[in-house]
């Protein structure tokens, strides 16, 4: 069984005047892998990682996650899951301005109403391994956007998630820093064995992923 299965999935928006954004999307997905969907603007490839995380739902069709179809879960255990399984990058980061480092990586634990104490060593590793030991108590307004990205990541890992979802986690860096940030992806991504499924429109992005999945009129080709 795929860690990851899209079963015919279809998606409209509107109301009087229906716009078809998925059509019968089938995919399956494998434990460890690293999958760049790309597409133009307006191809639903950004729908498709928002309905493959449960933060849309689709009109039908089903969405498994580990054996678990996600798309039959209420809200409340949707984010249950989601906390417990998922973890995210987006283009823009989302950290939390007011803390720090430290702090927005141990997030998704206090949310999680986890002990922080038993994550301690896990904490100290992954803000090694995105190259930030100096800055861990630095404000996130004192960071760079490249280093703001690499919380963004320590914070997405920091519960050992199955599956990451990044939406154009590049978008908003010089290329240097979009490289690196690839790089650092990359390392985590084996070195933690995570599935990553990432949204980019740039096709240098792509190189670093195990497969290139191309959405076009909401239809993967």
């Amino acid at each position: 069984m795929s860690l990851l299965e899209l079963k015919n999935i279809n998606l409209t928006y509107g109301q009087d005047v229906k716009s078809q954004i998925l059509s019968n999307v089938d995919l399956n997905i494998e434990a460890g892998e690293f999958i760049s969907i790309m597409g133009p603007s307006g191809s639903g490839k950004s729908t498709l990682l928002y309905v493959m995380s449960g933060l849309e739902k689709p009109d039908s069709g089903s969405v498994i996650i580990d054996g678990k179809d996600i798309s039959k879960l209420n809200d409340n255990t949707m984010a249950d899951f989601r906390l417990e399984n998922l973890g995210f990058i987006y283009q823009f980061f989302n950290l939390v301005p007011v803390l720090d480092v430290e702090e927005n990586i141990i997030l998704p634990l206090k949310i999680a109403k986890k002990n922080i104490a038993d994550f301690k060593s896990k904490i100290y590793e992954i803000i090694n391994d995105i190259g930030l030991n100096d800055k861990k108590h630095h404000k996130i307004s004192q960071l760079s956007g490249g280093q703001q990205q690499r919380v963004a990541i320590a914070r997405a890992l920091i519960n050992d998630p199955k599956i990451i979802y990044a939406d154009e986690p590049t978008g908003s860096l010089d290329e240097k820093n979009a490289l690196e940030i690839m790089e650092l992806l990359k390392k985590l991504s084996i070195k933690n064995k995570t599935t990553i499924i990432m949204v980019t429109h740039n096709a240098d992005m792509c190189k670093y992923s195990s497969r290139i999945v191309n959405i076009r009129d909401g239809r993967i080709k």
